[in-house]
């Protein structure tokens, strides 16, 4: 070992006392991604926004304000998050009446959430379809009038989500089989660009990253992915959604840059910043065993990201094993004493140890281009 490397190691040592300790014997392996393949996620993102009202509740807003937040704010926020890879196009329709009353689409049925949300769907098709030609379209939103359900609680109004159609429906010759659902208006004040953008990147391919029912009392992502409760980030809440993590934009294949360092290694990396395009390397990977790895990524209150809770060296360890929502991708939190993620990214002077797995973090320096992280990956040596 050079006098140079031994220096440093023992500069981590004094920075990180060691405290973790196991008897699983970890192998190394290289980082594989279950990345979206020829990504669908780049380039234009044809887009047909089917406006919708009932019988018994008529718009509030205009086709105007619509467009506005789709094809301005919405592929505002797609074009930042992507690194202007992948952006918003499309056209969107005058309101159409549907047949049924609002409740009728709303309506839950025990613990099953909008049970004609089917009907919703094929409805709107059918009330479109002599405006559109959906073979020019790649996404489907379908804005109906009044509140979403997410927000007023209400069991009668809509619940927005990315809905599946088994089986398909059927237009211009094509099977449909996915369309987005999202209200006009939020309840509370809530801005709606939070649920546009958060259905969209499903649409994209992003999954939940919230924790499921069981798992209520676990921290994931929160603010820190669009993908759980970024989504409402903002004042009003909604109106600056948080970028998606390392984790998520790498799956949509965005070209994040990216920096592998195997166990057996020790190295001191400037990470630049996730929000925006840098020289330096955005997501740091550190492989544990095939499926397993940590991601350093770092996050600045900028651009969309804008209302994060804080800034700093955000670390998450990710178990391709589990579901995303059963905690595949999860922060780990700089500063555990506190209920929630607002407060995890590291800052400079601390650090993280996960001594099985050879995974010893110090962040030493921050400057504006990004912050400097000390990663050793060494096999623990008697001095």
């Amino acid at each position: 070992m050079s006098i140079a490397r031994m220096l440093i190691r023992l500069l981590l040592l004094v920075l990180m006392p060691l405290h973790l300790a196991a008897t699983t014997v970890h192998v190394d392996a290289s980082y594989s991604s279950n990345g979206i393949q020829d990504s669908k996620a780049l380039g234009p993102q044809p887009t047909i926004a089917i406006l919708v009202e009932f019988r018994d509740l008529k718009h509030q807003r205009s086709k105007e304000d619509i467009a506005s937040d789709i094809f301005w704010r919405l592929n505002s926020y797609v074009t930042e998050a992507s690194y202007n890879v992948s952006w918003v196009v499309g056209d969107l329709t005058d309101w159409v009446e549907l047949t049924s009353e609002s409740s009728f689409y709303g309506r839950d049925f025990g613990p099953f959430i909008d049970v004609e949300v089917r009907a919703l769907i094929d409805n709107s098709l059918r009330a479109a379809d002599p405006m559109i030609d959906f073979r020019l379209y790649r996404h489907i939103i379908i804005v109906h009038a009044g509140l979403g359900q997410e927000t007023t609680g209400n069991p009668s109004d809509i619940w927005s989500g990315y809905m599946t159609c088994k089986p398909p429906l059927h237009a211009d010759g094509l099977l449909i089989t996915n369309a987005i659902i999202v209200p006009e208006l939020e309840a509370r004040e809530i801005d709606p660009l939070g649920i546009y953008a958060h259905e969209f990147m499903h649409s994209l391919g992003l999954p939940d990253l919230y924790p499921d029912s069981t798992l209520r009392k676990s921290k994931h992502m929160e603010a820190w992915d669009i993908m759980d409760k970024g989504l409402r980030n903002g004042e009003p809440k909604g109106s600056s959604p948080a970028h998606p993590s390392a984790w998520s934009k790498m799956l949509l294949c965005w070209p994040v840059r990216t920096r592998t360092v195997y166990s057996g290694s020790i190295e001191e990396i400037m990470i630049g910043p996730l929000e925006s395009r840098t020289e330096y390397p955005q997501a740091v990977i550190l492989p544990i065993v095939p499926g397993k790895y940590y991601i350093i990524e770092v996050r600045l209150r900028v651009g969309f990201d804008r209302s994060l809770p804080s800034r700093g060296v955000l670390l998450t360890a990710v178990d391709e094993r589990r579901t995303p929502t059963g905690g595949m991708v999860k922060v780990v939190d700089a500063d555990p004493s506190t209920p929630h993620l607002n407060n995890a990214p590291f800052q400079v002077g601390q650090h993280y140890i996960d001594e099985p797995k050879l995974v010893r973090i110090a962040v030493t320096a921050e400057s504006g281009e990004g912050f400097k992280v000390l990663v050793d990956r060494m096999i623990p040596t008697e001095y």
